[in-house]
């Protein structure tokens, strides 16, 4: 069989291309965040921007995950390259960062592809996508195991084909999988527009309302390019205990306040324990 592996599309852009550097950027922001966990965790939202951006933000969750043993990591995000319907996950054998690589929860993507006839693997999707990309280098520093990846990203999806999806994630998942919507907030405004979009799309997530959501991205009032797979998260664990464990927008870094890409990071738990 050929070893089909999914290459750094973004290393040396978003983050550095040597694996010495990263290690070393990652542990910088680890030195600048508590080492407060969070009990019980099964999902999150979080950012997929330049490090440098969000990075920090990111690492607010590292040492939650250093004390959990995660043998899945299941990244629904969006495709920010190629327009699709449907949803694409990866059919190769292993993600590729500076770091190594992670292999592929082929269970997982065949299951998928047996189930759910508009998810398919699409290679075009996945050659420049950085959704998922980004975050793998934190789990690979956080985790001292190896783990399986399944890696969705998301095209244009109907609200059942949605649902259909979500159902299928809740029957395969279980204590093992950890579940990670891959979004950022508002693109492109002012800083104060930016941080009143995202102070309501924050809310709307805590508010744990699909309603509510979809309501204030249909009004305009929030904004988010991941909007499926936060819907996703959120439908899987309606009723988990929703933290919100950080919020920044480029501009607070790069000194531009007049137009700002705004990054959230929640934590989903488990209220009965598990």
């Amino acid at each position: 069989m050929t070893y089909l592996v999914r290459e750094p599309a973004v290393a040396g852009l978003f983050y550095p291309h040597s694996a010495s550097e990263l290690r070393s950027l990652i542990d910088s922001f680890l030195s600048k965040n508590s080492n407060n966990t969070v009990l019980n965790l099964v999902g999150c939202i979080l950012p997929h921007a330049g490090l440098a951006y969000c990075g920090h933000l990111i690492a607010s969750l590292m040492p939650t995950l250093s004390s959990r043993s995660f043998k899945r990591l299941l990244i629904l995000g969006p495709s920010h390259h190629i327009a699709f319907d449907g949803a694409s996950i990866y059919a190769g054998s292993a993600y590729r960062t500076p770091l190594g690589d992670i292999p592929i929860d082929f269970q997982g993507r065949d299951g998928l592809f047996n189930a759910l006839n508009y998810c398919r693997f699409l290679p075009s999707v996945h050659a420049n996508e950085h959704c998922v990309e980004v975050l793998l280098p934190f789990f690979q520093m956080a985790f001292d195991h190896p783990f399986e990846l399944l890696p969705i990203v998301t095209g244009q999806l109907s609200d059942q084909q949605l649902k259909d999806l979500t159902r299928w994630i809740s029957e395969y998942i279980d204590a093992d999988t950890l579940v990670v919507a891959s979004s950022d907030f508002s693109h492109f405004y002012s800083a104060s527009i930016a941080e009143r979009l995202d102070e309501c799309s924050k809310q709307a997530i805590l508010s744990g309302s699909l309603n509510t959501l979809d309501r204030a991205v249909q009004l305009g009032d929030a904004e988010l390019c991941g909007a499926a797979a936060v819907k996703c998260l959120m439908a899987l664990y309606p009723n988990a205990q929703v933290q919100h464990l950080g919020y920044q927008h480029s501009g607070a870094l790069s000194g531009d306040l007049d137009s700002v890409v705004g990054y959230h990071v929640f934590s989903y738990s488990d209220t009965n324990g598990t």
